[in-house]
């Protein structure tokens, strides 16, 4: 596993910290809608353009710190999407594994 450390910027902190512990929990997080990562993390901010400046600076700080690879936003979806390549821990590297080896149900 990757070593990190987070420390964000006074700007960034309350949302910086939450995605933090949301993308720690997700292996492979599926993308997500910048209103729905607003309306999850209880973010204050009225305007979504406001609200989407601080998860852009949050998102570059865990990128830099190694907290995550890479991040990207596609514009016309306002959707996010996260790798976070090697901080995956040997626990969430499993899971999708056991997901594939697990056969379907039967329907009786």
């Amino acid at each position: 596993m990757t070593e990190w450390w987070f420390e964000p910027s006074s700007a960034t902190r309350p949302v910086g910290f939450w995605l933090l512990g949301y993308f720690a929990n997700h292996a492979a997080p599926h993308s997500v809608k910048i209103s729905t990562l607003r309306k999850l993390c209880g973010g204050k901010a009225e305007d979504v353009i406001l609200f989407s400046e601080g998860l852009w600076l949050a998102l570059e700080e865990l990128k830099i710190c190694g907290a995550i690879a890479s991040w990207k936003l596609e514009h016309e979806s306002d959707l996010v999407t996260v790798d976070c390549g090697l901080t995956v821990t040997e626990s969430q590297q499993r899971h999708p594994i056991k997901k594939q080896k697990q056969l379907p149900k039967s329907n009786k």
